[in-house]
């Protein structure tokens, strides 16, 4: 197995109250956070962006592309529900276009939703959005061999092996994180997950070419007192159970 030094998470409503304060001493250095789903908010987004921007963990936001009818206004207006979430505060990595198949009888995704949903994220924020799939995510549509425009952003490829690199469907040849385990082996709550199960990913490169990939370091806000970060965190929480201040 291939040494891996940049390790993260990814995390959504599904691992309940994250303790970030523990991921980061468990030496996590990145984590993908869902800001939406089906054009639905994640209910504890606020609270893991504003949590993993306090310890210094760089964050990436992802969406999820659906799509029925496919057009490219359907697309447009989901990525602009996409970027309105996070559009003051994007996070040190790229938002993330998440492509996969669909479940519980939601709309299945295509190619064509795929590139008018990235195309349409990438006008808004003005970067390269990184497209997550897995080897059979991809090949599920046709003609997934020939997507070379998908060359031009980056790539989180989803597989889950031992294998020293993971499983890539054409046309790719290069990816830069790998979530190489769907479950964290048990480990979830080791990384602060409520629910005992969480997502691990890979960097492909050292800490120094992670930083440029993001563009420096990460920005955290400025050291508090332990009652202004527990009231802080207390407020974060509350507003996903529906406060409003």
């Amino acid at each position: 197995m291939a040494e891996f030094s940049v390790l993260g998470i990814d995390v959504s409503q599904h691992q309940g109250l994250m303790d970030w304060d523990l991921a980061k001493k468990m030496g996590i250095t990145f984590a993908f956070i869902r800001a939406e789903f089906n054009l639905a908010k994640d209910k504890q987004f606020d609270h893991n962006w504003a949590e993993a921007k306090r310890v210094g963990i760089y964050r990436g936001a992802y969406g999820w592309v659906m799509g029925n009818p496919i057009s490219n206004v359907n697309q447009y207006n989901h990525a602009s529900y996409f970027w309105n979430i996070i559009k003051n505060d994007q996070g040190e990595l790229p938002p993330v276009c998440d492509f996969e198949a669909s479940k519980g009888g939601l709309s299945t995704p295509a190619f064509g939703a795929l590139q008018a949903f990235v195309e349409s994220l990438e006008k808004l924020c003005k970067r390269k959005p990184m497209i997550y799939t897995s080897w059979g995510y991809w090949r599920r549509w046709n003609p997934f061999a020939t997507q070379y425009w998908a060359l031009n952003y980056p790539l989180w490829i989803a597989n889950y092996t031992n294998k020293p690199d993971p499983l890539m469907p054409a046309p790719f040849t290069h990816w830069d994180f790998w979530q190489w385990s769907a479950d964290g082996n048990g480990l979830g709550e080791q990384y602060g997950a409520q629910s005992g199960s969480i997502d691990l990913n890979r960097y492909n490169g050292d800490i120094e070419s992670f930083k440029k990939f993001v563009g420096g370091e990460v920005v955290t806000p400025p050291p508090t007192t332990t009652i202004d970060a527990r009231l802080t965190k207390l407020e974060t929480w509350a507003k996903t159970q529906g406060y409003q201040p």
